[in-house]
């Protein structure tokens, strides 16, 4: 998508910190709030996930990740140029 890759890690207590932040602005501006602590949670939270079930009972093969992001960076350059 034409950008940099970030270079410093956001820990986990930063995101805490800018999500109160964003809330007090939009308090006092009366804007909408941009960072939501849900957000900022889930940004540090890994997940793994099983998709061995779908598979057999469907006989069902996905995308390989790094064509779905591919495509995905593709659409999405279409759409904002």
């Amino acid at each position: 998508m034409d950008k940099k890759i970030p270079e410093k890690e956001l820990k986990s207590w930063m995101l805490q910190l800018m999500w109160r932040w964003d809330k007090c602005i939009s308090i006092l501006s009366n804007k909408k709030q941009s960072l939501f602590e849900s957000t900022a949670t889930a940004l540090t939270v890994q997940k793994k996930y099983d998709n061995s079930k779908i598979i057999k009972a469907l006989n069902y093969s996905f995308i390989p990740l790094s064509e779905a992001l591919k495509n995905t960076v593709n659409d999405f350059s279409k759409i904002n140029h």
